[in-house]
């Protein structure tokens, strides 16, 4: 480790520009008071330009090797139509919500790059196309049960999207990735108010699979199946003019599409940037414990996460000038406390309503930093 340290120095300044226009038409329609319906869509389209210039001064073990200024000019376009339907209605003491969603997301990119250095000068042209689809529907059940209510639905999820990049510089290869998902999830949720304590007890069940290509090809080693049962549990307990409340519950966050793309995208001649499609997600346990007293309040929560995403910096292709910064999960899990207190003193003069907070946040957990581990 350090037999090379690389140190990059970068002086960005952009300029943009961008223009939308976007329409849309809907009616709501009641049956009778107890059903509703309604069909709304939108659509909107924009254009937009970048240009923007970077200085960059690269040092090689504290020694100036090469400096660059590089000129970009970018123009893109994009569009987007999105359908929402839904229905709310009354059957026999139950309550029933159905949405339904489908939106359609293009964008189109071309970027031309000039780049001066003392050690080279080049010209390249990178273009990006991105297409991507969501077909979402949801279906919640609500009915009372003793002294309170009972819930339950299902949700589904079909996602798709499709990256293109294409580049005349060899140092970045042209390529297509495509991610298709699918998630399933059902739920249950009661809820029970016993006077000296209001709890309510959740459980969701989520299936998830992901399928993963490049240039048309299905990566197996890529390719994601989950099957989690995801609780939650929240008791109120009301105590004279103070509220104490204790909650926790187990959640996960997935990677975003960028942050699963192979693609590589261009910094300068000595930093790119890429995703990582063998990324997880990232799962939380969260614990909460809140205490409101008249105009006071008082928060405390301890997050627990394994499979947390970082942000890596490593040689691109064994190159010892070209840093490539990407994503993974970390092998260490990680500890979060945070306080918070709140002053509200409530409604000032029928308008003003103030809130003032302050609080702290506390991590633990270990990074890997230059072949040792560092606690933070």
């Amino acid at each position: 480790w350090l037999q090379t340290h690389n140190h990059t120095i970068n002086d960005d300044y952009s300029h943009a520009k961008r223009h939308s226009i976007s329409g849309k038409i809907g009616f709501n329609y009641s049956v009778s008071d107890k059903h509703h319906f309604g069909v709304y869509y939108r659509t909107a389209h924009g254009t937009g330009r970048v240009l923007s210039e970077s200085t960059s001064e690269f040092y090689q073990n504290d020694l100036l090797i090469d400096n660059s200024l590089i000129s970009s000019r970018s123009k893109g376009t994009s569009h987007q139509h999105l359908l929402d339907a839904y229905y709310n209605g009354s059957w026999g003491g139950w309550e029933a919500n159905f949405t339904f969603d489908a939106l359609w997301k293009n964008s189109d990119g071309n970027q031309s790059i000039q780049e001066q250095s003392a050690s080279a000068s080049r010209d390249m042209l990178l273009n990006n196309k991105n297409r991507g689809r969501l077909l979402a529907g949801e279906l919640h059940l609500t009915h009372n049960l003793w002294l309170g209510s009972i819930s339950f639905g299902g949700q589904y999820t079909n996602s798709d999207r499709k990256d293109t990049t294409l580049s005349d510089y060899e140092m970045i290869s042209s390529g297509e990735s495509h991610i298709n998902e699918g998630n399933l999830g059902v739920y249950v949720d009661l809820s029970q108010d016993f006077k000296w304590v209001n709890a309510q007890i959740g459980l969701r069940y989520e299936h998830v699979y992901s399928n993963y290509y490049e240039n048309a090809v299905k990566m197996h080693g890529q390719c994601r199946k989950y099957n989690e049962l995801l609780p939650s549990v929240n008791l109120v307990f009301p105590i004279r003019e103070s509220t104490l409340q204790l909650g926790y519950t187990r959640k996960y966050k997935r990677p975003s599409y960028s942050n699963l793309s192979s693609n590589v995208v261009y910094i300068n001649q000595y930093q790119y940037e890429s995703g990582n499609p063998f990324l997880r997600p990232c799962f939380s346990d969260v614990v909460s414990l809140n205490f409101r007293w008249k105009w006071l309040m008082l928060m405390c929560t301890y997050t627990h996460k394994n499979d947390l995403i970082v942000t890596t910096a490593s040689a691109y292709k064994d190159s010892q000038t070209i840093t490539l910064f990407s994503s993974t999960n970390s092998p260490y899990d990680a500890h979060f406390i945070a306080f918070y207190a709140s002053f509200v003193p409530g409604m000032i003069k029928e308008f003003y309503y103030p809130v003032f907070t302050a609080g702290a946040v506390q991590p633990f957990q270990n990074i890997d930093f230059c072949g040792r581990i560092k606690k933070m």
